[in-house]
């Protein structure tokens, strides 16, 4: 089951995620004290690796669970404070419970929603939306036909635009659309 859920997530074909000084950047606003945030990157996959494993084999949750259970399995502090919570000691300990109701199952876990694929770290919406839309949501998708249209497009993007615009603004040719449709907002979501 572990294997099926690594493979159906993409756990291990996207497995880049912010680096820790990403990770502090982000952060810092919200804490000035960030200790324990080193090894955020594995501790993402661990924490999504242990939240299925609690659903499906010591809670006997079912999928309705998988996708809305509040539980919160870290260990990592850094990762902790991303989810408002607090770090458990260990493994055996219980599993946290988020009570802001921000973090509800496998789709709001850092596993997901901090997968990166560029070398800069910034956000790549789009392999995020091709993962959940089809692995998660099912859908076909076709690869790029042609990137010339975006490339001779005359775009004008301020550069204080979000990630979200920019994505929007870049695959605006409707032989884009086609797939961008549903990849753009699914990639777009966040908790």
């Amino acid at each position: 089951m572990t294997e099926f859920y690594s493979q159906w997530l993409a756990f291990k074909r996207l497995n880049r995620y912010p680096s820790s000084d990403q990770i502090r950047k982000y952060l810092l606003p919200l804490d000035e004290k960030l200790d324990g945030i080193d090894g955020i990157e594995v501790a993402a996959l661990k924490d999504g690796q242990d939240f299925l494993n609690y659903v499906t084999w010591q809670s006997n949750g079912t999928l309705e669970d998988i996708f809305r259970s509040p539980v919160i399995m870290t260990t990592h502090l850094g990762l902790a404070k991303i989810y408002g919570t607090t770090a458990r000691a260990d493994d055996n300990q219980p599993p946290r419970i988020d009570t802001t109701g921000n973090f509800k199952g496998i789709l709001t876990r850092a596993a997901i929603t901090q997968q990166k694929t560029s070398n800069n770290g910034d956000p790549n919406i789009i392999l995020r939306g091709v993962l959940l839309s089809t692995n998660i949501l099912g859908y076909s998708l076709g690869m790029p036909t042609n990137f010339n249209e975006q490339e001779t497009q005359a775009l004008n993007i301020p550069a204080s635009s979000s990630v979200r615009f920019e994505t929007s603004e870049k695959t605006k040719p409707v032989n884009c659309m086609a797939c961008h449709n549903i990849v753009n907002p699914a990639g777009s979501c966040e908790p």
